[in-house]
């Protein structure tokens, strides 16, 4: 909801408890009863409220008036709407006849005079002195300038004296408001206190001003050039300091203001990180309603924007940064990269990476006043955790920098959410929080599935496991999380074998089945430890779970016992224990001797490695089926390609590579037999049966036993351009034999 930076129109609208002010200050105006003219300053800074008050004074005067006899003549004089000091003193005394009719159209002859007055000024270079009236007739204009010159009316000291002798016999009272005098130019703003002092010091007139006392004085010192403020004393009477709005008020309004742009969830709305935002930051910012439009008005926008897609409070920060120091808001973007993330841990970079966040922050900051420099560190150092590793602040150091949640409240110190900060949208890899919600909490089954199928199409696979992991880390034990965490792994698990893991943009990622184990244990421990088992035997059986990822969970499990690794495992956490490991492995010998006999196993990606752990499970039943498979050519070239496994290479490009495991394959089958029998496949029609991906792998295999090779590349790594001449000369060399 956006809001007009206009001042109140009515004291009921007060929130600042000034209406006492302006209603005694209105007593003041009515109660006036001399026959001089006087003048009454409100001084205040900008944005301090001065019209407002204006406002509330006029409003009271008007309902004290309806008790009175003769109620005064109000006129509400805007400076701003004339081009010069010339006209503003002539469009004052038009206004001043107008009103005068409406108010009292009876007095029609003071307000001939008035017009006249105008006009002699229309027709004269009128230029204000201090203690002076020039009423010399300066440049005429035109034929009727020269006549009015020489007309009585032209006497412009006489005109005033009929004005002010018709005022007295009618007694009349006239209020005359200036707001924002101090918004003029310099010379203007002598021509305003001219007009007060010397051209209409009418009897019974009370003019109200309101200015920045310091802006009039340093225009009047410096046009006059003498003192502005004892300038100043001499024509205003009544100087009003208005009184400064209590800051707890201030401070109310823009807690209410946050509150009708942000549906607040009292649960989860982190207290004591907000106290910390606001008390050692944002409350500095804040000294009057502007300056709460002022954010209001920025911070609606934004969230209206991002809303469910940011951690609100951390947008509350940002926007404070962007409204009231706008320098450094606009250096942030820059410094993702030292400013996003935790703390370097490790002795050895700790250091190094303290200078690079040292250095960003010393960037940021650079030709910002000392004074608001605290403000602005105390922000950045809640915005970012990671600046307390050069702060070393107690209050900070309160917030450390958790990646999952980070990812789960889209905060800004979250490397995946900072730029959304500043674009206003989510970044093209990003999911919306709220899709993530309802497709983690509440959607069924076949809508889960269409979630993580189509976020694999759009190669949002890696995000969504990381969200995964982020939202099932901060749940309890509750009955309905459980069940949610248990549809979750099943729809996870069935599709795991079919996200797509490549993603060249990510050459120094994780591995990607890192995030797999990552989500399976952060949904078992939500889960528990009494139906964990049951639900890993239930996956495990589980004919729509691909046996790439079974295998790549029993290892897991075994690395945790530490077992078929060469390293301690007295500190892994275990998920499983021994017993239920062991019984896992049951389910995974039974589904491999399965997929051995229905001879689908070697159509598996993973399965080299499949047949090499039941190896270790079980050696003799693996030999029993692996001699079996060798006896076939169409079957070894499934099992050469199974030995051969994908990566990418860097120079100035990512690219794709194929490196041939020998070693593995060397288990089964002497590896130069093996060469010999594919360099004979390729020529045969089972091989042109295969699938484009198998003959790229039988390639690789025949590339790599080359001893002599000039196209082998990136030491044991062959590219894709090796492959593609492998593959022609193959082509070649078969239509060669065919040939009559």
């Amino acid at each position: 909801m956006l809001n007009s930076d206009v001042p109140i129109k009515s004291f009921d609208e007060d929130v600042l408890n000034r209406s006492t002010f302006a209603e005694n200050l209105a007593n003041v105006l009515l109660e006036y009863d001399a026959s001089e003219s006087f003048a009454v300053g409100i001084n205040g800074k900008w944005g301090s409220g001065k019209t407002s008050v204006i406002n509330m004074i006029l409003e009271y005067v008007e309902v004290f008036a309806n008790d009175m006899d003769e109620k005064p003549v109000i006129l509400r004089f805007n400076p701003w709407l004339c081009s010069d000091p010339r006209q503003l003193i002539s469009q004052f005394f038009k206004q001043l006849s107008s009103v005068i009719k409406m108010k009292k159209p009876k007095l029609e002859n003071i307000c001939d005079f008035i017009d006249d007055y105008a006009d002699a000024f229309d027709l004269t270079v009128v230029i204000p002195v201090a203690g002076n009236i020039l009423s010399a007739v300066g440049k005429i204009l035109g034929k009727k300038a020269k006549e009015y010159k020489k007309s009585e009316s032209s006497d412009l000291q006489k005109i005033k004296d009929d004005i002010i002798d018709t005022l007295k016999k009618e007694n009349i009272k006239i209020i005359i408001t200036i707001d924002d005098v101090d918004r003029l130019s310099n010379e203007e703003i002598v021509s305003v206190f001219q007009l007060i002092k010397s051209l209409a010091d009418f009897p019974r007139t009370i003019y109200l001003l309101a200015f920045d006392r310091e802006i009039v004085i340093n225009a009047l010192a410096d046009v006059q050039k003498g003192d502005g403020a004892e300038y100043l004393e001499k024509i205003i009477q009544i100087p009003y300091e208005l009184p400064s709005p209590n800051l707890s008020d201030i401070y109310q309004i823009f807690f209410n203001k946050l509150e009708s742009i942000i549906n607040i969830q009292e649960e989860s709305w982190e207290k004591e990180y907000w106290s910390e935002m606001f008390h050692f930051g944002i409350k500095q910012y804040l000294h009057s309603i502007r300056d709460v439009v002022r954010f209001s008005n920025t911070f609606a926008l934004k969230y209206a924007l991002l809303n469910e897609h940011t951690h609100p409070i951390d947008l509350i920060g940002l926007t404070c940064l962007q409204v009231f120091e706008p320098q450094v808001y606009s250096r942030l973007p820059s410094q993702k990269e030292q400013l996003c993330g935790g703390v370097p841990v490790y002795s050895d970079t700790y250091t190094r990476e303290n200078e690079k966040i040292e250095k960003a922050y010393g960037f940021i900051i650079e030709g910002v006043l000392e004074i608001k420099a605290d403000n602005i560190k105390n922000i950045l150092m809640r915005l970012f955790p990671r600046l307390n590793s050069i702060f070393n602040n107690t209050f900070g150091f309160r917030r450390h920098y958790n990646h999952n949640k980070a990812l789960n409240t889209g905060s800004i110190s979250n490397p995946d959410c900072f730029e959304r900060y500043f674009a206003l949208t989510l970044e093209p890899e990003a999911i919306p929080q709220q899709e993530i919600n309802y497709f983690l909490f509440h959607a069924s089954d076949d809508e889960l599935v269409e979630a993580i199928a189509k976020y694999n199409v759009s190669k949002k696979a890696t995000r969504l496991l990381e969200h995964i992991h982020a939202a099932f880390e901060s749940k309890k034990n509750s009955a309905a999380d459980t069940e949610r965490a248990k549809l979750v792994m099943k729809c996870v698990l069935r599709y795991w074998h079919k996200l797509d893991s490549n993603d060249d943009s990510e050459f120094f990622a994780m591995p990607f089945s890192w995030r797999l184990l990552f989500c399976v244990e952060s949904l078992l421990k939500v889960i528990g430890e009494s139906e964990s088992y049951s639900v890993m035997d239930l996956m495990f059986n589980d004919l729509n779970v691909d046996l790439s990822t079974v295998i790549t969970l029993l290892r897991y499990f075994e690395d945790q016992h530490g077992r078929f690794v060469d390293k301690d495992s007295e500190s892994q956490e275990k998920l499983l224990t021994l017993e239920e490991v062991l019984g896992l492995e049951k389910v995974f010998i039974n589904r491999v001797v399965d997929e051995l006999e229905a001879v689908i196993l070697l159509n598996n990606d993973s399965a080299i490695h499949i047949i090499w752990f039941f190896g270790q499970l079980d050696e003799l039943k693996a030999k029993e089926y692996t001699d079996k498979m060798i006896d076939s050519d169409l079957v070894l070239a499934n099992l050469v390609s199974a030995a051969v496994v994908h990566g990418k290479g860097s120079d100035r490009t990512v690219f794709k590579m194929w490196n041939v495991k020998k070693e593995n394959l060397a288990e089964y089958i002497d590896i130069d037999e093996a060469h010999k029998r594919m360099s004979d496949f390729v020529m045969r029609d089972e091989f042109a049966a295969l699938p484009e991906n198998k003959k790229e792998n039988i390639a690789a295999l025949l590339i790599s036993m080359e001893e002599k090779s000039e196209i082998r590349s990136m030491r044991d790594g062959i590219v894709a351009s090796d492959i593609e001449k492998r593959l022609d000369a193959i082509m070649l060399q078969k239509s060669a034999s065919i040939e009559p």
